[in-house]
């Protein structure tokens, strides 16, 4: 799978992929800044507890999981 997202959403999507058993690499897409960076990076960081909650202690299941859809 290929991620292409700002750095911080890829960290957290390639964390979940590896954790899922999927081969994922990522690219990165221009950074954030200005007054729209500190917001980001808070959520962003909030974001990471979740996924750590998420995948190691909840167990948490997706809420929209369809059926797998095939490219040509």
């Amino acid at each position: 799978m290929t991620v292409i997202s700002q750095p911080f959403h890829n960290k957290r999507a390639i964390y979940i992929g590896l954790d899922k058993g999927i081969d994922v690499i990522g690219y990165n897409a221009k950074k954030i800044s200005g007054k729209n960076s500190i917001k980001t990076n808070l959520r962003e960081y909030l974001a990471r507890v979740k996924t750590i909650l998420d995948l190691n202690l909840l167990f948490t299941q997706p809420k929209y999981l369809g059926g797998p859809i095939k490219i040509k």
